[in-house]
């Protein structure tokens, strides 16, 4: 007796830091081959892996919005948003109409940054450091204080980021963090950290394709904004 087998559908390829993808304009016919640095909710922050100049297209209006694709010709799914690149056209920022989409694997890109941080909650407080971070949360070394919502108080460079926080997930080894009520502008500023490490640390292959679009590898010293 002749036995029947099936195959699972495979899942979409996931969208993630250093990954090749595929910008298609939506008012003219050309597709611009970009690099993944990170992610800030609805905005992914992209590098151009090609010259673009202002002459190739008519307007402004020519860049305004499109369709992010996965680099992989095979692959099945397009994110339609909203573009702004930068004057030099080595960065651009794509905005998901539609929010967060699925292929993102995570909101907000993290970065496994040391941060020093003060954990308060009722009757305790402890200092200690970040093991990695994004604007969504961070993971510190356990153990966690013993209560449902603490209060964190993480040192940025440039400035103190408070808000209230719950554990998500715990281990022997460490604990993850969400963020209540971050303020935005402390978000914003996590978000620009993460995604400046991300931009000093792409894959080789990344950086060999930029490099070889605009003949260095400087985008690596950008200093990445997601407003």
């Amino acid at each position: 007796m002749a036995s029947s087998s099936s195959s699972a559908t495979p899942s979409p390829p996931t969208l993630d830091e250093g990954a090749v993808c595929v910008i298609q304009l939506a008012a003219v016919k050309r597709d611009i081959r970009c690099v993944v640095v990170g992610f800030a909710g609805a905005t992914v922050l992209l590098l151009t892996a090609e010259r673009i100049a202002a002459a190739d297209f008519r307007s402004d209006a020519d860049l305004a919005s499109g369709f992010l694709m996965p680099g992989d010709p095979h692959a099945r799914w397009a994110q339609e948003g909203h573009l702004t690149f930068s004057p030099d056209f080595r960065q651009c920022l794509f905005v998901s109409k539609d929010g967060f989409f699925a292929v993102q694997r995570r909101a907000y890109s993290r970065a496994p940054i040391s941060l020093p941080v003060t954990i308060a909650g009722p009757g305790q407080r402890r200092e200690t450091v970040t093991l990695d971070v994004s604007a969504g949360g961070c993971r510190l070394p356990a153990p966690p204080p013993d209560v449902g919502e603490v209060h964190l108080s993480l040192q940025l460079p440039t400035r103190r980021a408070d808000t209230p926080a719950a554990v998500v997930r715990r281990s022997e080894r460490d604990v993850t963090y969400t963020f209540l009520r971050p303020d935005d502008e402390d978000r914003d500023a996590i978000s620009a950290m993460v995604l400046s490490w991300h931009a000093q640390h792409l894959p080789s292959e990344a950086v060999a394709l930029i490099a070889r679009a605009h003949g260095s590898a400087d985008q690596r010293s950008a200093s990445p904004k997601t407003r």
